[in-house]
């Protein structure tokens, strides 16, 4: 992803809170882009695998015309390349899933959704396997497991496809 825009300040050494508590030393890029103004808070550590993004930041003065390239790692946006100017082309807005702050570890509504069938699927295929064992079956063909796993999946995602009755003891 490309943004485009002016910068309103850069700090080096900057003190950034952790969540869990504490602080850690940071470079800091305050910029806009459309008149939002957005930030980018990153370890001082991470200057030294960048070559030259130290010297990009430091080059860069309030008022500046900036190119910031980001890319998706992972859970987090990574800082590719600044360039005072503008260069490239830049993102258009809407034009991409996330809603993230640049520089924000926090997942974006869609990136959570996604994250959450993953863990809901691994279950299931773990409940499914131990249903199997729990009836005694030995050999199981891995399309049946599957299958199983599948079922139990969309009753998590599925309420209203079941209607369970409970049982009257």
């Amino acid at each position: 992803m490309i943004k485009q825009g002016k910068v309103v300040s850069v700090g080096f050494d900057v003190e950034v809170k952790k969540n869990a508590g504490g602080t850690y030393p940071a470079w800091q890029l305050i910029y806009t882009v459309d008149g939002k103004v957005e930030s980018l808070q990153k370890h001082m550590k991470g200057l030294g695998f960048s070559p030259g993004l130290r010297e990009s930041l430091a080059s860069l003065v309030a008022g500046d015309d900036v190119t910031v390239q980001l890319e998706k790692k992972g859970d987090f946006w990574e800082v590719e390349k600044i360039t005072k100017g503008h260069s490239g082309t830049p993102s258009v807005a809407g034009s991409t899933a996330t809603t993230k702050v640049a520089g924000s570890n926090y997942e974006t509504k869609d990136e959570r959704a996604a994250r959450q069938r993953l863990i809901v699927r691994q279950s299931s295929l773990t409940a499914a396997i131990n249903f199997y064992v729990m009836n005694g079956e030995k050999k199981v063909a891995l399309p049946a497991i599957l299958g199983l796993a599948e079922e139990f999946t969309d009753f998590v995602f599925e309420a209203n496809k079941y209607q369970v009755e409970p049982e009257v003891m």
